[in-house]
């Protein structure tokens, strides 16, 4: 094992030749920036001093700020593009569009260049968070803010739709302190934190189930 970076770093992805990730700013410790260095840790260049999740497409590079803006640029993090205003929560990628959260927990979808923005789901009376995509459809939570002090967590339930918001589906529902969705071969993986039995201990636990939120399993630890 070789240290490579001795900052506080998340979100790593390879491209090319370069590793790239989000680490705190040397400015501001509250602010993250967009790095890419060699895969060895070495040559580190500060691309964006402001920016968050970025993900590389057709060698496009998308992200947002802190102040919920969007854009694009060459992977290097020149010629920047806005395609969103002060909107942007968390987005995904996908069937060539941006699926996004705004600030106020609705979800959106808009083109690739940021025209043609379409209100998918509003959030109603219920917060809508961690949002994804695959094969068609959009998955999210939805989440009761009545926080439930007997098991320490917040009722949700994952739901998806089509990319324009039909066929809606229940797919899962649980307690939990927080959630984390990810969508893997025909899978949909869920990390949940829950309480622990008399010890009061939080603990993280991964569920397993396809897509419609049948043959649910629970992955050994």
């Amino acid at each position: 094992i070789e240290k490579i970076n001795d900052k506080y770093s998340y979100g790593m992805f390879l491209y090319g030749e370069h590793l790239y990730y989000m680490r705190s700013s040397s400015d501001n410790q509250s602010t993250m920036s967009i790095c890419r260095s060699s895969i060895n840790g070495e040559n580190e260049q500060v691309l964006l001093p402001n920016g968050l999740n970025p993900l590389i497409y057709n060698n496009k590079m998308y992200y947002y700020d802190n102040q919920g803006n969007m854009y694009r640029t060459k992977p290097d993090g020149t010629e920047p593009q806005v395609l969103l205003t002060g909107v942007v929560k968390t987005y995904v990628l996908s069937e060539e569009k941006i699926v996004y959260n705004d600030l106020n927990n609705n979800i959106y979808t808009c083109d690739l260049d940021g025209k043609n923005n379409k209100l998918i789901r509003s959030s109603k009376e219920k917060p809508l968070n961690s949002v994804n995509a695959y094969n068609g459809r959009i998955f999210f939570s939805e989440y009761d803010e009545n926080f439930d002090y007997t098991v320490y967590g917040y009722p949700y339930t994952i739901k998806s739709c089509n990319m324009d918001g039909g066929d809606e589906k229940t797919v899962y529902s649980s307690i939990s302190y927080g959630i984390y969705i990810n969508l893997v071969n025909n899978k949909l993986m869920l990390m949940d934190y829950v309480k622990g039995g008399a010890t009061g201990v939080m603990n993280a636990t991964i569920n397993t189930m396809n897509l419609d939120g049948s043959n649910q399993n629970m992955l050994d630890r």
